[in-house]
């Protein structure tokens, strides 16, 4: 994490309000970018960017700095994005049932182990992300987590589109080969 980030952050937790609204304008841009590709509904994006800036802000004093605040962030949004489409999920009308029905009374949610395992699994594969050497972790969060296209990544770390390639590959494959190591994936 750049020494500047690290102030405003600390700053930001300290309550200071330029620094809460330095760090939204720095990653707004990204997150709402990264809420799109899950929802098509603008006013959901909106919501649902103001929705991960609010939990960020509340849980910025426990942020450890173990993963870079933009992966942190990432997380947290993606986060926001689950429990929304958690809470949009319909349940099956009564109406619609047949009495008797096996269906009846069921949930289409994920039982409680399954979210825990399915948190480890990304807990894990964030950890192993953060593990990799600074250039691949920059081109996997750029191209990855932040949806960037491949020439502005690219032009961004100042490398030839092979060598992009080249460490997108290597990122994933020592990711994969960790993970199924681990029997994580």
């Amino acid at each position: 994490m750049h020494a500047a980030e690290q102030k405003t952050i600390q700053q930001a937790i300290l309550g200071n309000e330029r620094a809460y609204s330095k760090l939204f304008r720095e990653h707004r841009g990204r997150i709402a970018a990264t809420i799109a590709q899950r929802t098509n509904d603008p006013d959901d994006v909106d919501n649902l960017v103001q929705q991960t800036f609010i939990r960020t802000f509340r849980a910025l004093p426990r942020f450890r700095g173990d993963a870079t605040f933009s992966t942190w962030l990432t997380r947290i949004a993606l986060n926001a994005c689950h429990s929304h489409d958690e809470s949009r999920r319909t349940l099956v009308s009564l109406d619609t049932l047949d009495h008797g029905s096996e269906v009846a009374g069921r949930c289409p949610r994920p039982w409680p182990d399954q979210v825990l395992h399915q948190k480890e699994q990304v807990g894990r594969l964030v950890s192993e992300i953060d593990a990799l050497p600074e250039r691949y972790r920059k081109a996997i969060e750029l191209h990855y987590l932040e949806d960037r296209p491949y020439t502005e990544v690219v032009d961004r770390l100042g490398i030839p589109p092979g060598t992009l390639k080249t460490w997108l590959h290597r990122s994933r494959n020592r990711v994969r080969e960790s993970m199924e190591e681990t029997d994580v994936l």
